[in-house]
């Protein structure tokens, strides 16, 4: 694990600038650039210059390697334009900056499972019959070898986004608590009591521009299982006891399908604490979709493939082992400058460019550079809206031209791991 402590012990100083006498702050100036020079990311002005203008609250959501590549920024660029690093030591930046950083690794390094827990179940506060039936669900279980996320987005169509209120990634098995307002059209609820309608909660498209960035995933070949807390087929009022019928059976149908994975030799126990470290797939010897796959960082996610970086971040890069493939970051949405797409089943990759001109360059770069490319989707956690990068599988170049861009088709979804380069 990366130490920052360095960068830690300045903290105090950092939050007291104001009061600092001019020799101090030429002392806390050298400190920082100090603790800097072993967590410097060389290409830096690739992860956080599409930005315009730093805040406190845009610096609060950036992810480690964001921080780092911003806190690289500060030193480089004050060599350019002076004043700049006294300028946003003055504002906060740098302090916001790095206790961001404390926080995200704090979080890395120790995982309580009470806070996840709690965190998770009060994302159905507002819901009352929801909250009650998967807080029923999850204390029925009593199993924490099994991860659960509340309210999580799934991809119904190509231009479709809904909203599950349990899901278990491990079974691939999602809980629907049917309130009777489920089906969304326009500003109307329209409410559907026969099962075969899948009454899943429809996003509306103001709402799917909203969520875009959000961890989004393909429900093809998932259970969907529904408990009805409204009306049934007679128009009458559904009872307490009849809840916890319904209840009792999604718990037994989950306990099953775990039993059967089990007797299958394909269930892997949730292990929080290992499941974003490189190593954990290191030691497995490859990534999978099965195991639902998500990294904290882009250095991560490279440092399965050989790499020993302390930061990276950018677009892509190299695979060390294998010279047709590109280890790649896309935001699988549309941006400013790309307009990204991935299917609704997951096996087709749209890239284009908002630039023609740009498109008509890349067009010579796809058909000649490398043609394969494991996918890791830049999306936002379940509970802390941090950026985080989910493996989507193997792509392989399947066309390239100036209407439709690049479109590129899943050929695997795994890929083989490796240790740590062993330079000589």
């Amino acid at each position: 694990m990366t130490s920052y402590n360095s960068l830690f012990k300045l903290i105090p100083n950092l939050e007291n600038f104001q009061n600092l006498d001019d020799a101090s702050v030429w002392q806390l100036t050298k400190d920082f650039s100090l603790a800097m020079r072993e967590h410097m990311i060389s290409d830096y002005h690739r992860s956080i210059f599409e930005v315009d203008d730093f805040s406190i609250s845009l610096i609060k959501t950036f992810n480690i390697d964001e921080i780092l590549a911003y806190l690289t920024y500060t030193i480089r660029m004050d060599r350019f334009m002076d004043g700049l690093l006294d300028d946003h030591l003055k504002q906060n930046f740098v302090f916001t900056a790095i206790k961001q950083l404390q926080k995200l690794t704090e979080t890395t390094e120790k995982f309580d499972l009470s806070d996840y827990v709690i965190r998770q179940l009060g994302k159905t506060k507002n819901k009352r019959y929801e909250a009650y039936v998967i807080s029923r669900i999850i204390h029925l279980l009593d199993d924490f070898s099994l991860k659960f996320v509340t309210q999580q987005y799934v991809r119904r169509t190509d231009t479709q986004i809904a909203l599950t209120d349990l899901y278990f990634p491990q079974l691939g098995i999602h809980i629907e608590v049917d309130e009777g307002h489920h089906f969304i059209t326009r500003k109307n609820l329209n409410y559907s009591s026969h099962a075969s309608d899948q009454p899943l909660y429809h996003l509306q498209q103001s709402e799917n521009d909203a969520i875009r960035e959000q961890d989004i995933i393909n429900v093809t070949g998932h259970l969907i299982l529904r408990i009805n807390v409204f009306k049934g087929t007679d128009n009458q009022s559904i009872t307490l006891d009849n809840i916890h019928a319904q209840i009792d059976d999604v718990v037994e149908k989950i306990k099953a399908q775990k039993k059967k994975m089990l007797i299958e030799g394909t269930f892997k126990p949730w292990e929080p604490e290992k499941e974003f470290l490189p190593q954990t797939y290191i030691n497995l010897g490859y990534i999978s979709l099965a195991d639902n796959v998500v990294f904290k960082n882009q250095v991560d996610a490279c440092n399965c493939f050989g790499y020993t970086y302390k930061g990276w971040q950018r677009g892509g890069v190299n695979h060390p082992h294998e010279p047709d493939t590109l280890i790649w970051f896309p935001r699988l949405y549309p941006n400013d400058k790309w307009i990204n797409s991935i299917s609704s089943d997951g096996l087709c990759i749209t890239e284009k460019s908002t630039d023609e001109k740009i498109t008509q360059l890349k067009i010579n770069e796809w058909k000649n550079g490398k043609q394969k490319r494991i996918v890791f989707a830049r999306v936002k956690d379940n509970l802390n809206s941090r950026a985080m990068y989910r493996f989507m599988g193997v792509f392989k170049l399947k066309s390239a031209d100036l209407s439709t861009g690049a479109i590129w088709e899943r050929i695997s979804d795994s890929t083989p791991t490796y240790p740590p380069i062993k330079l000589m």
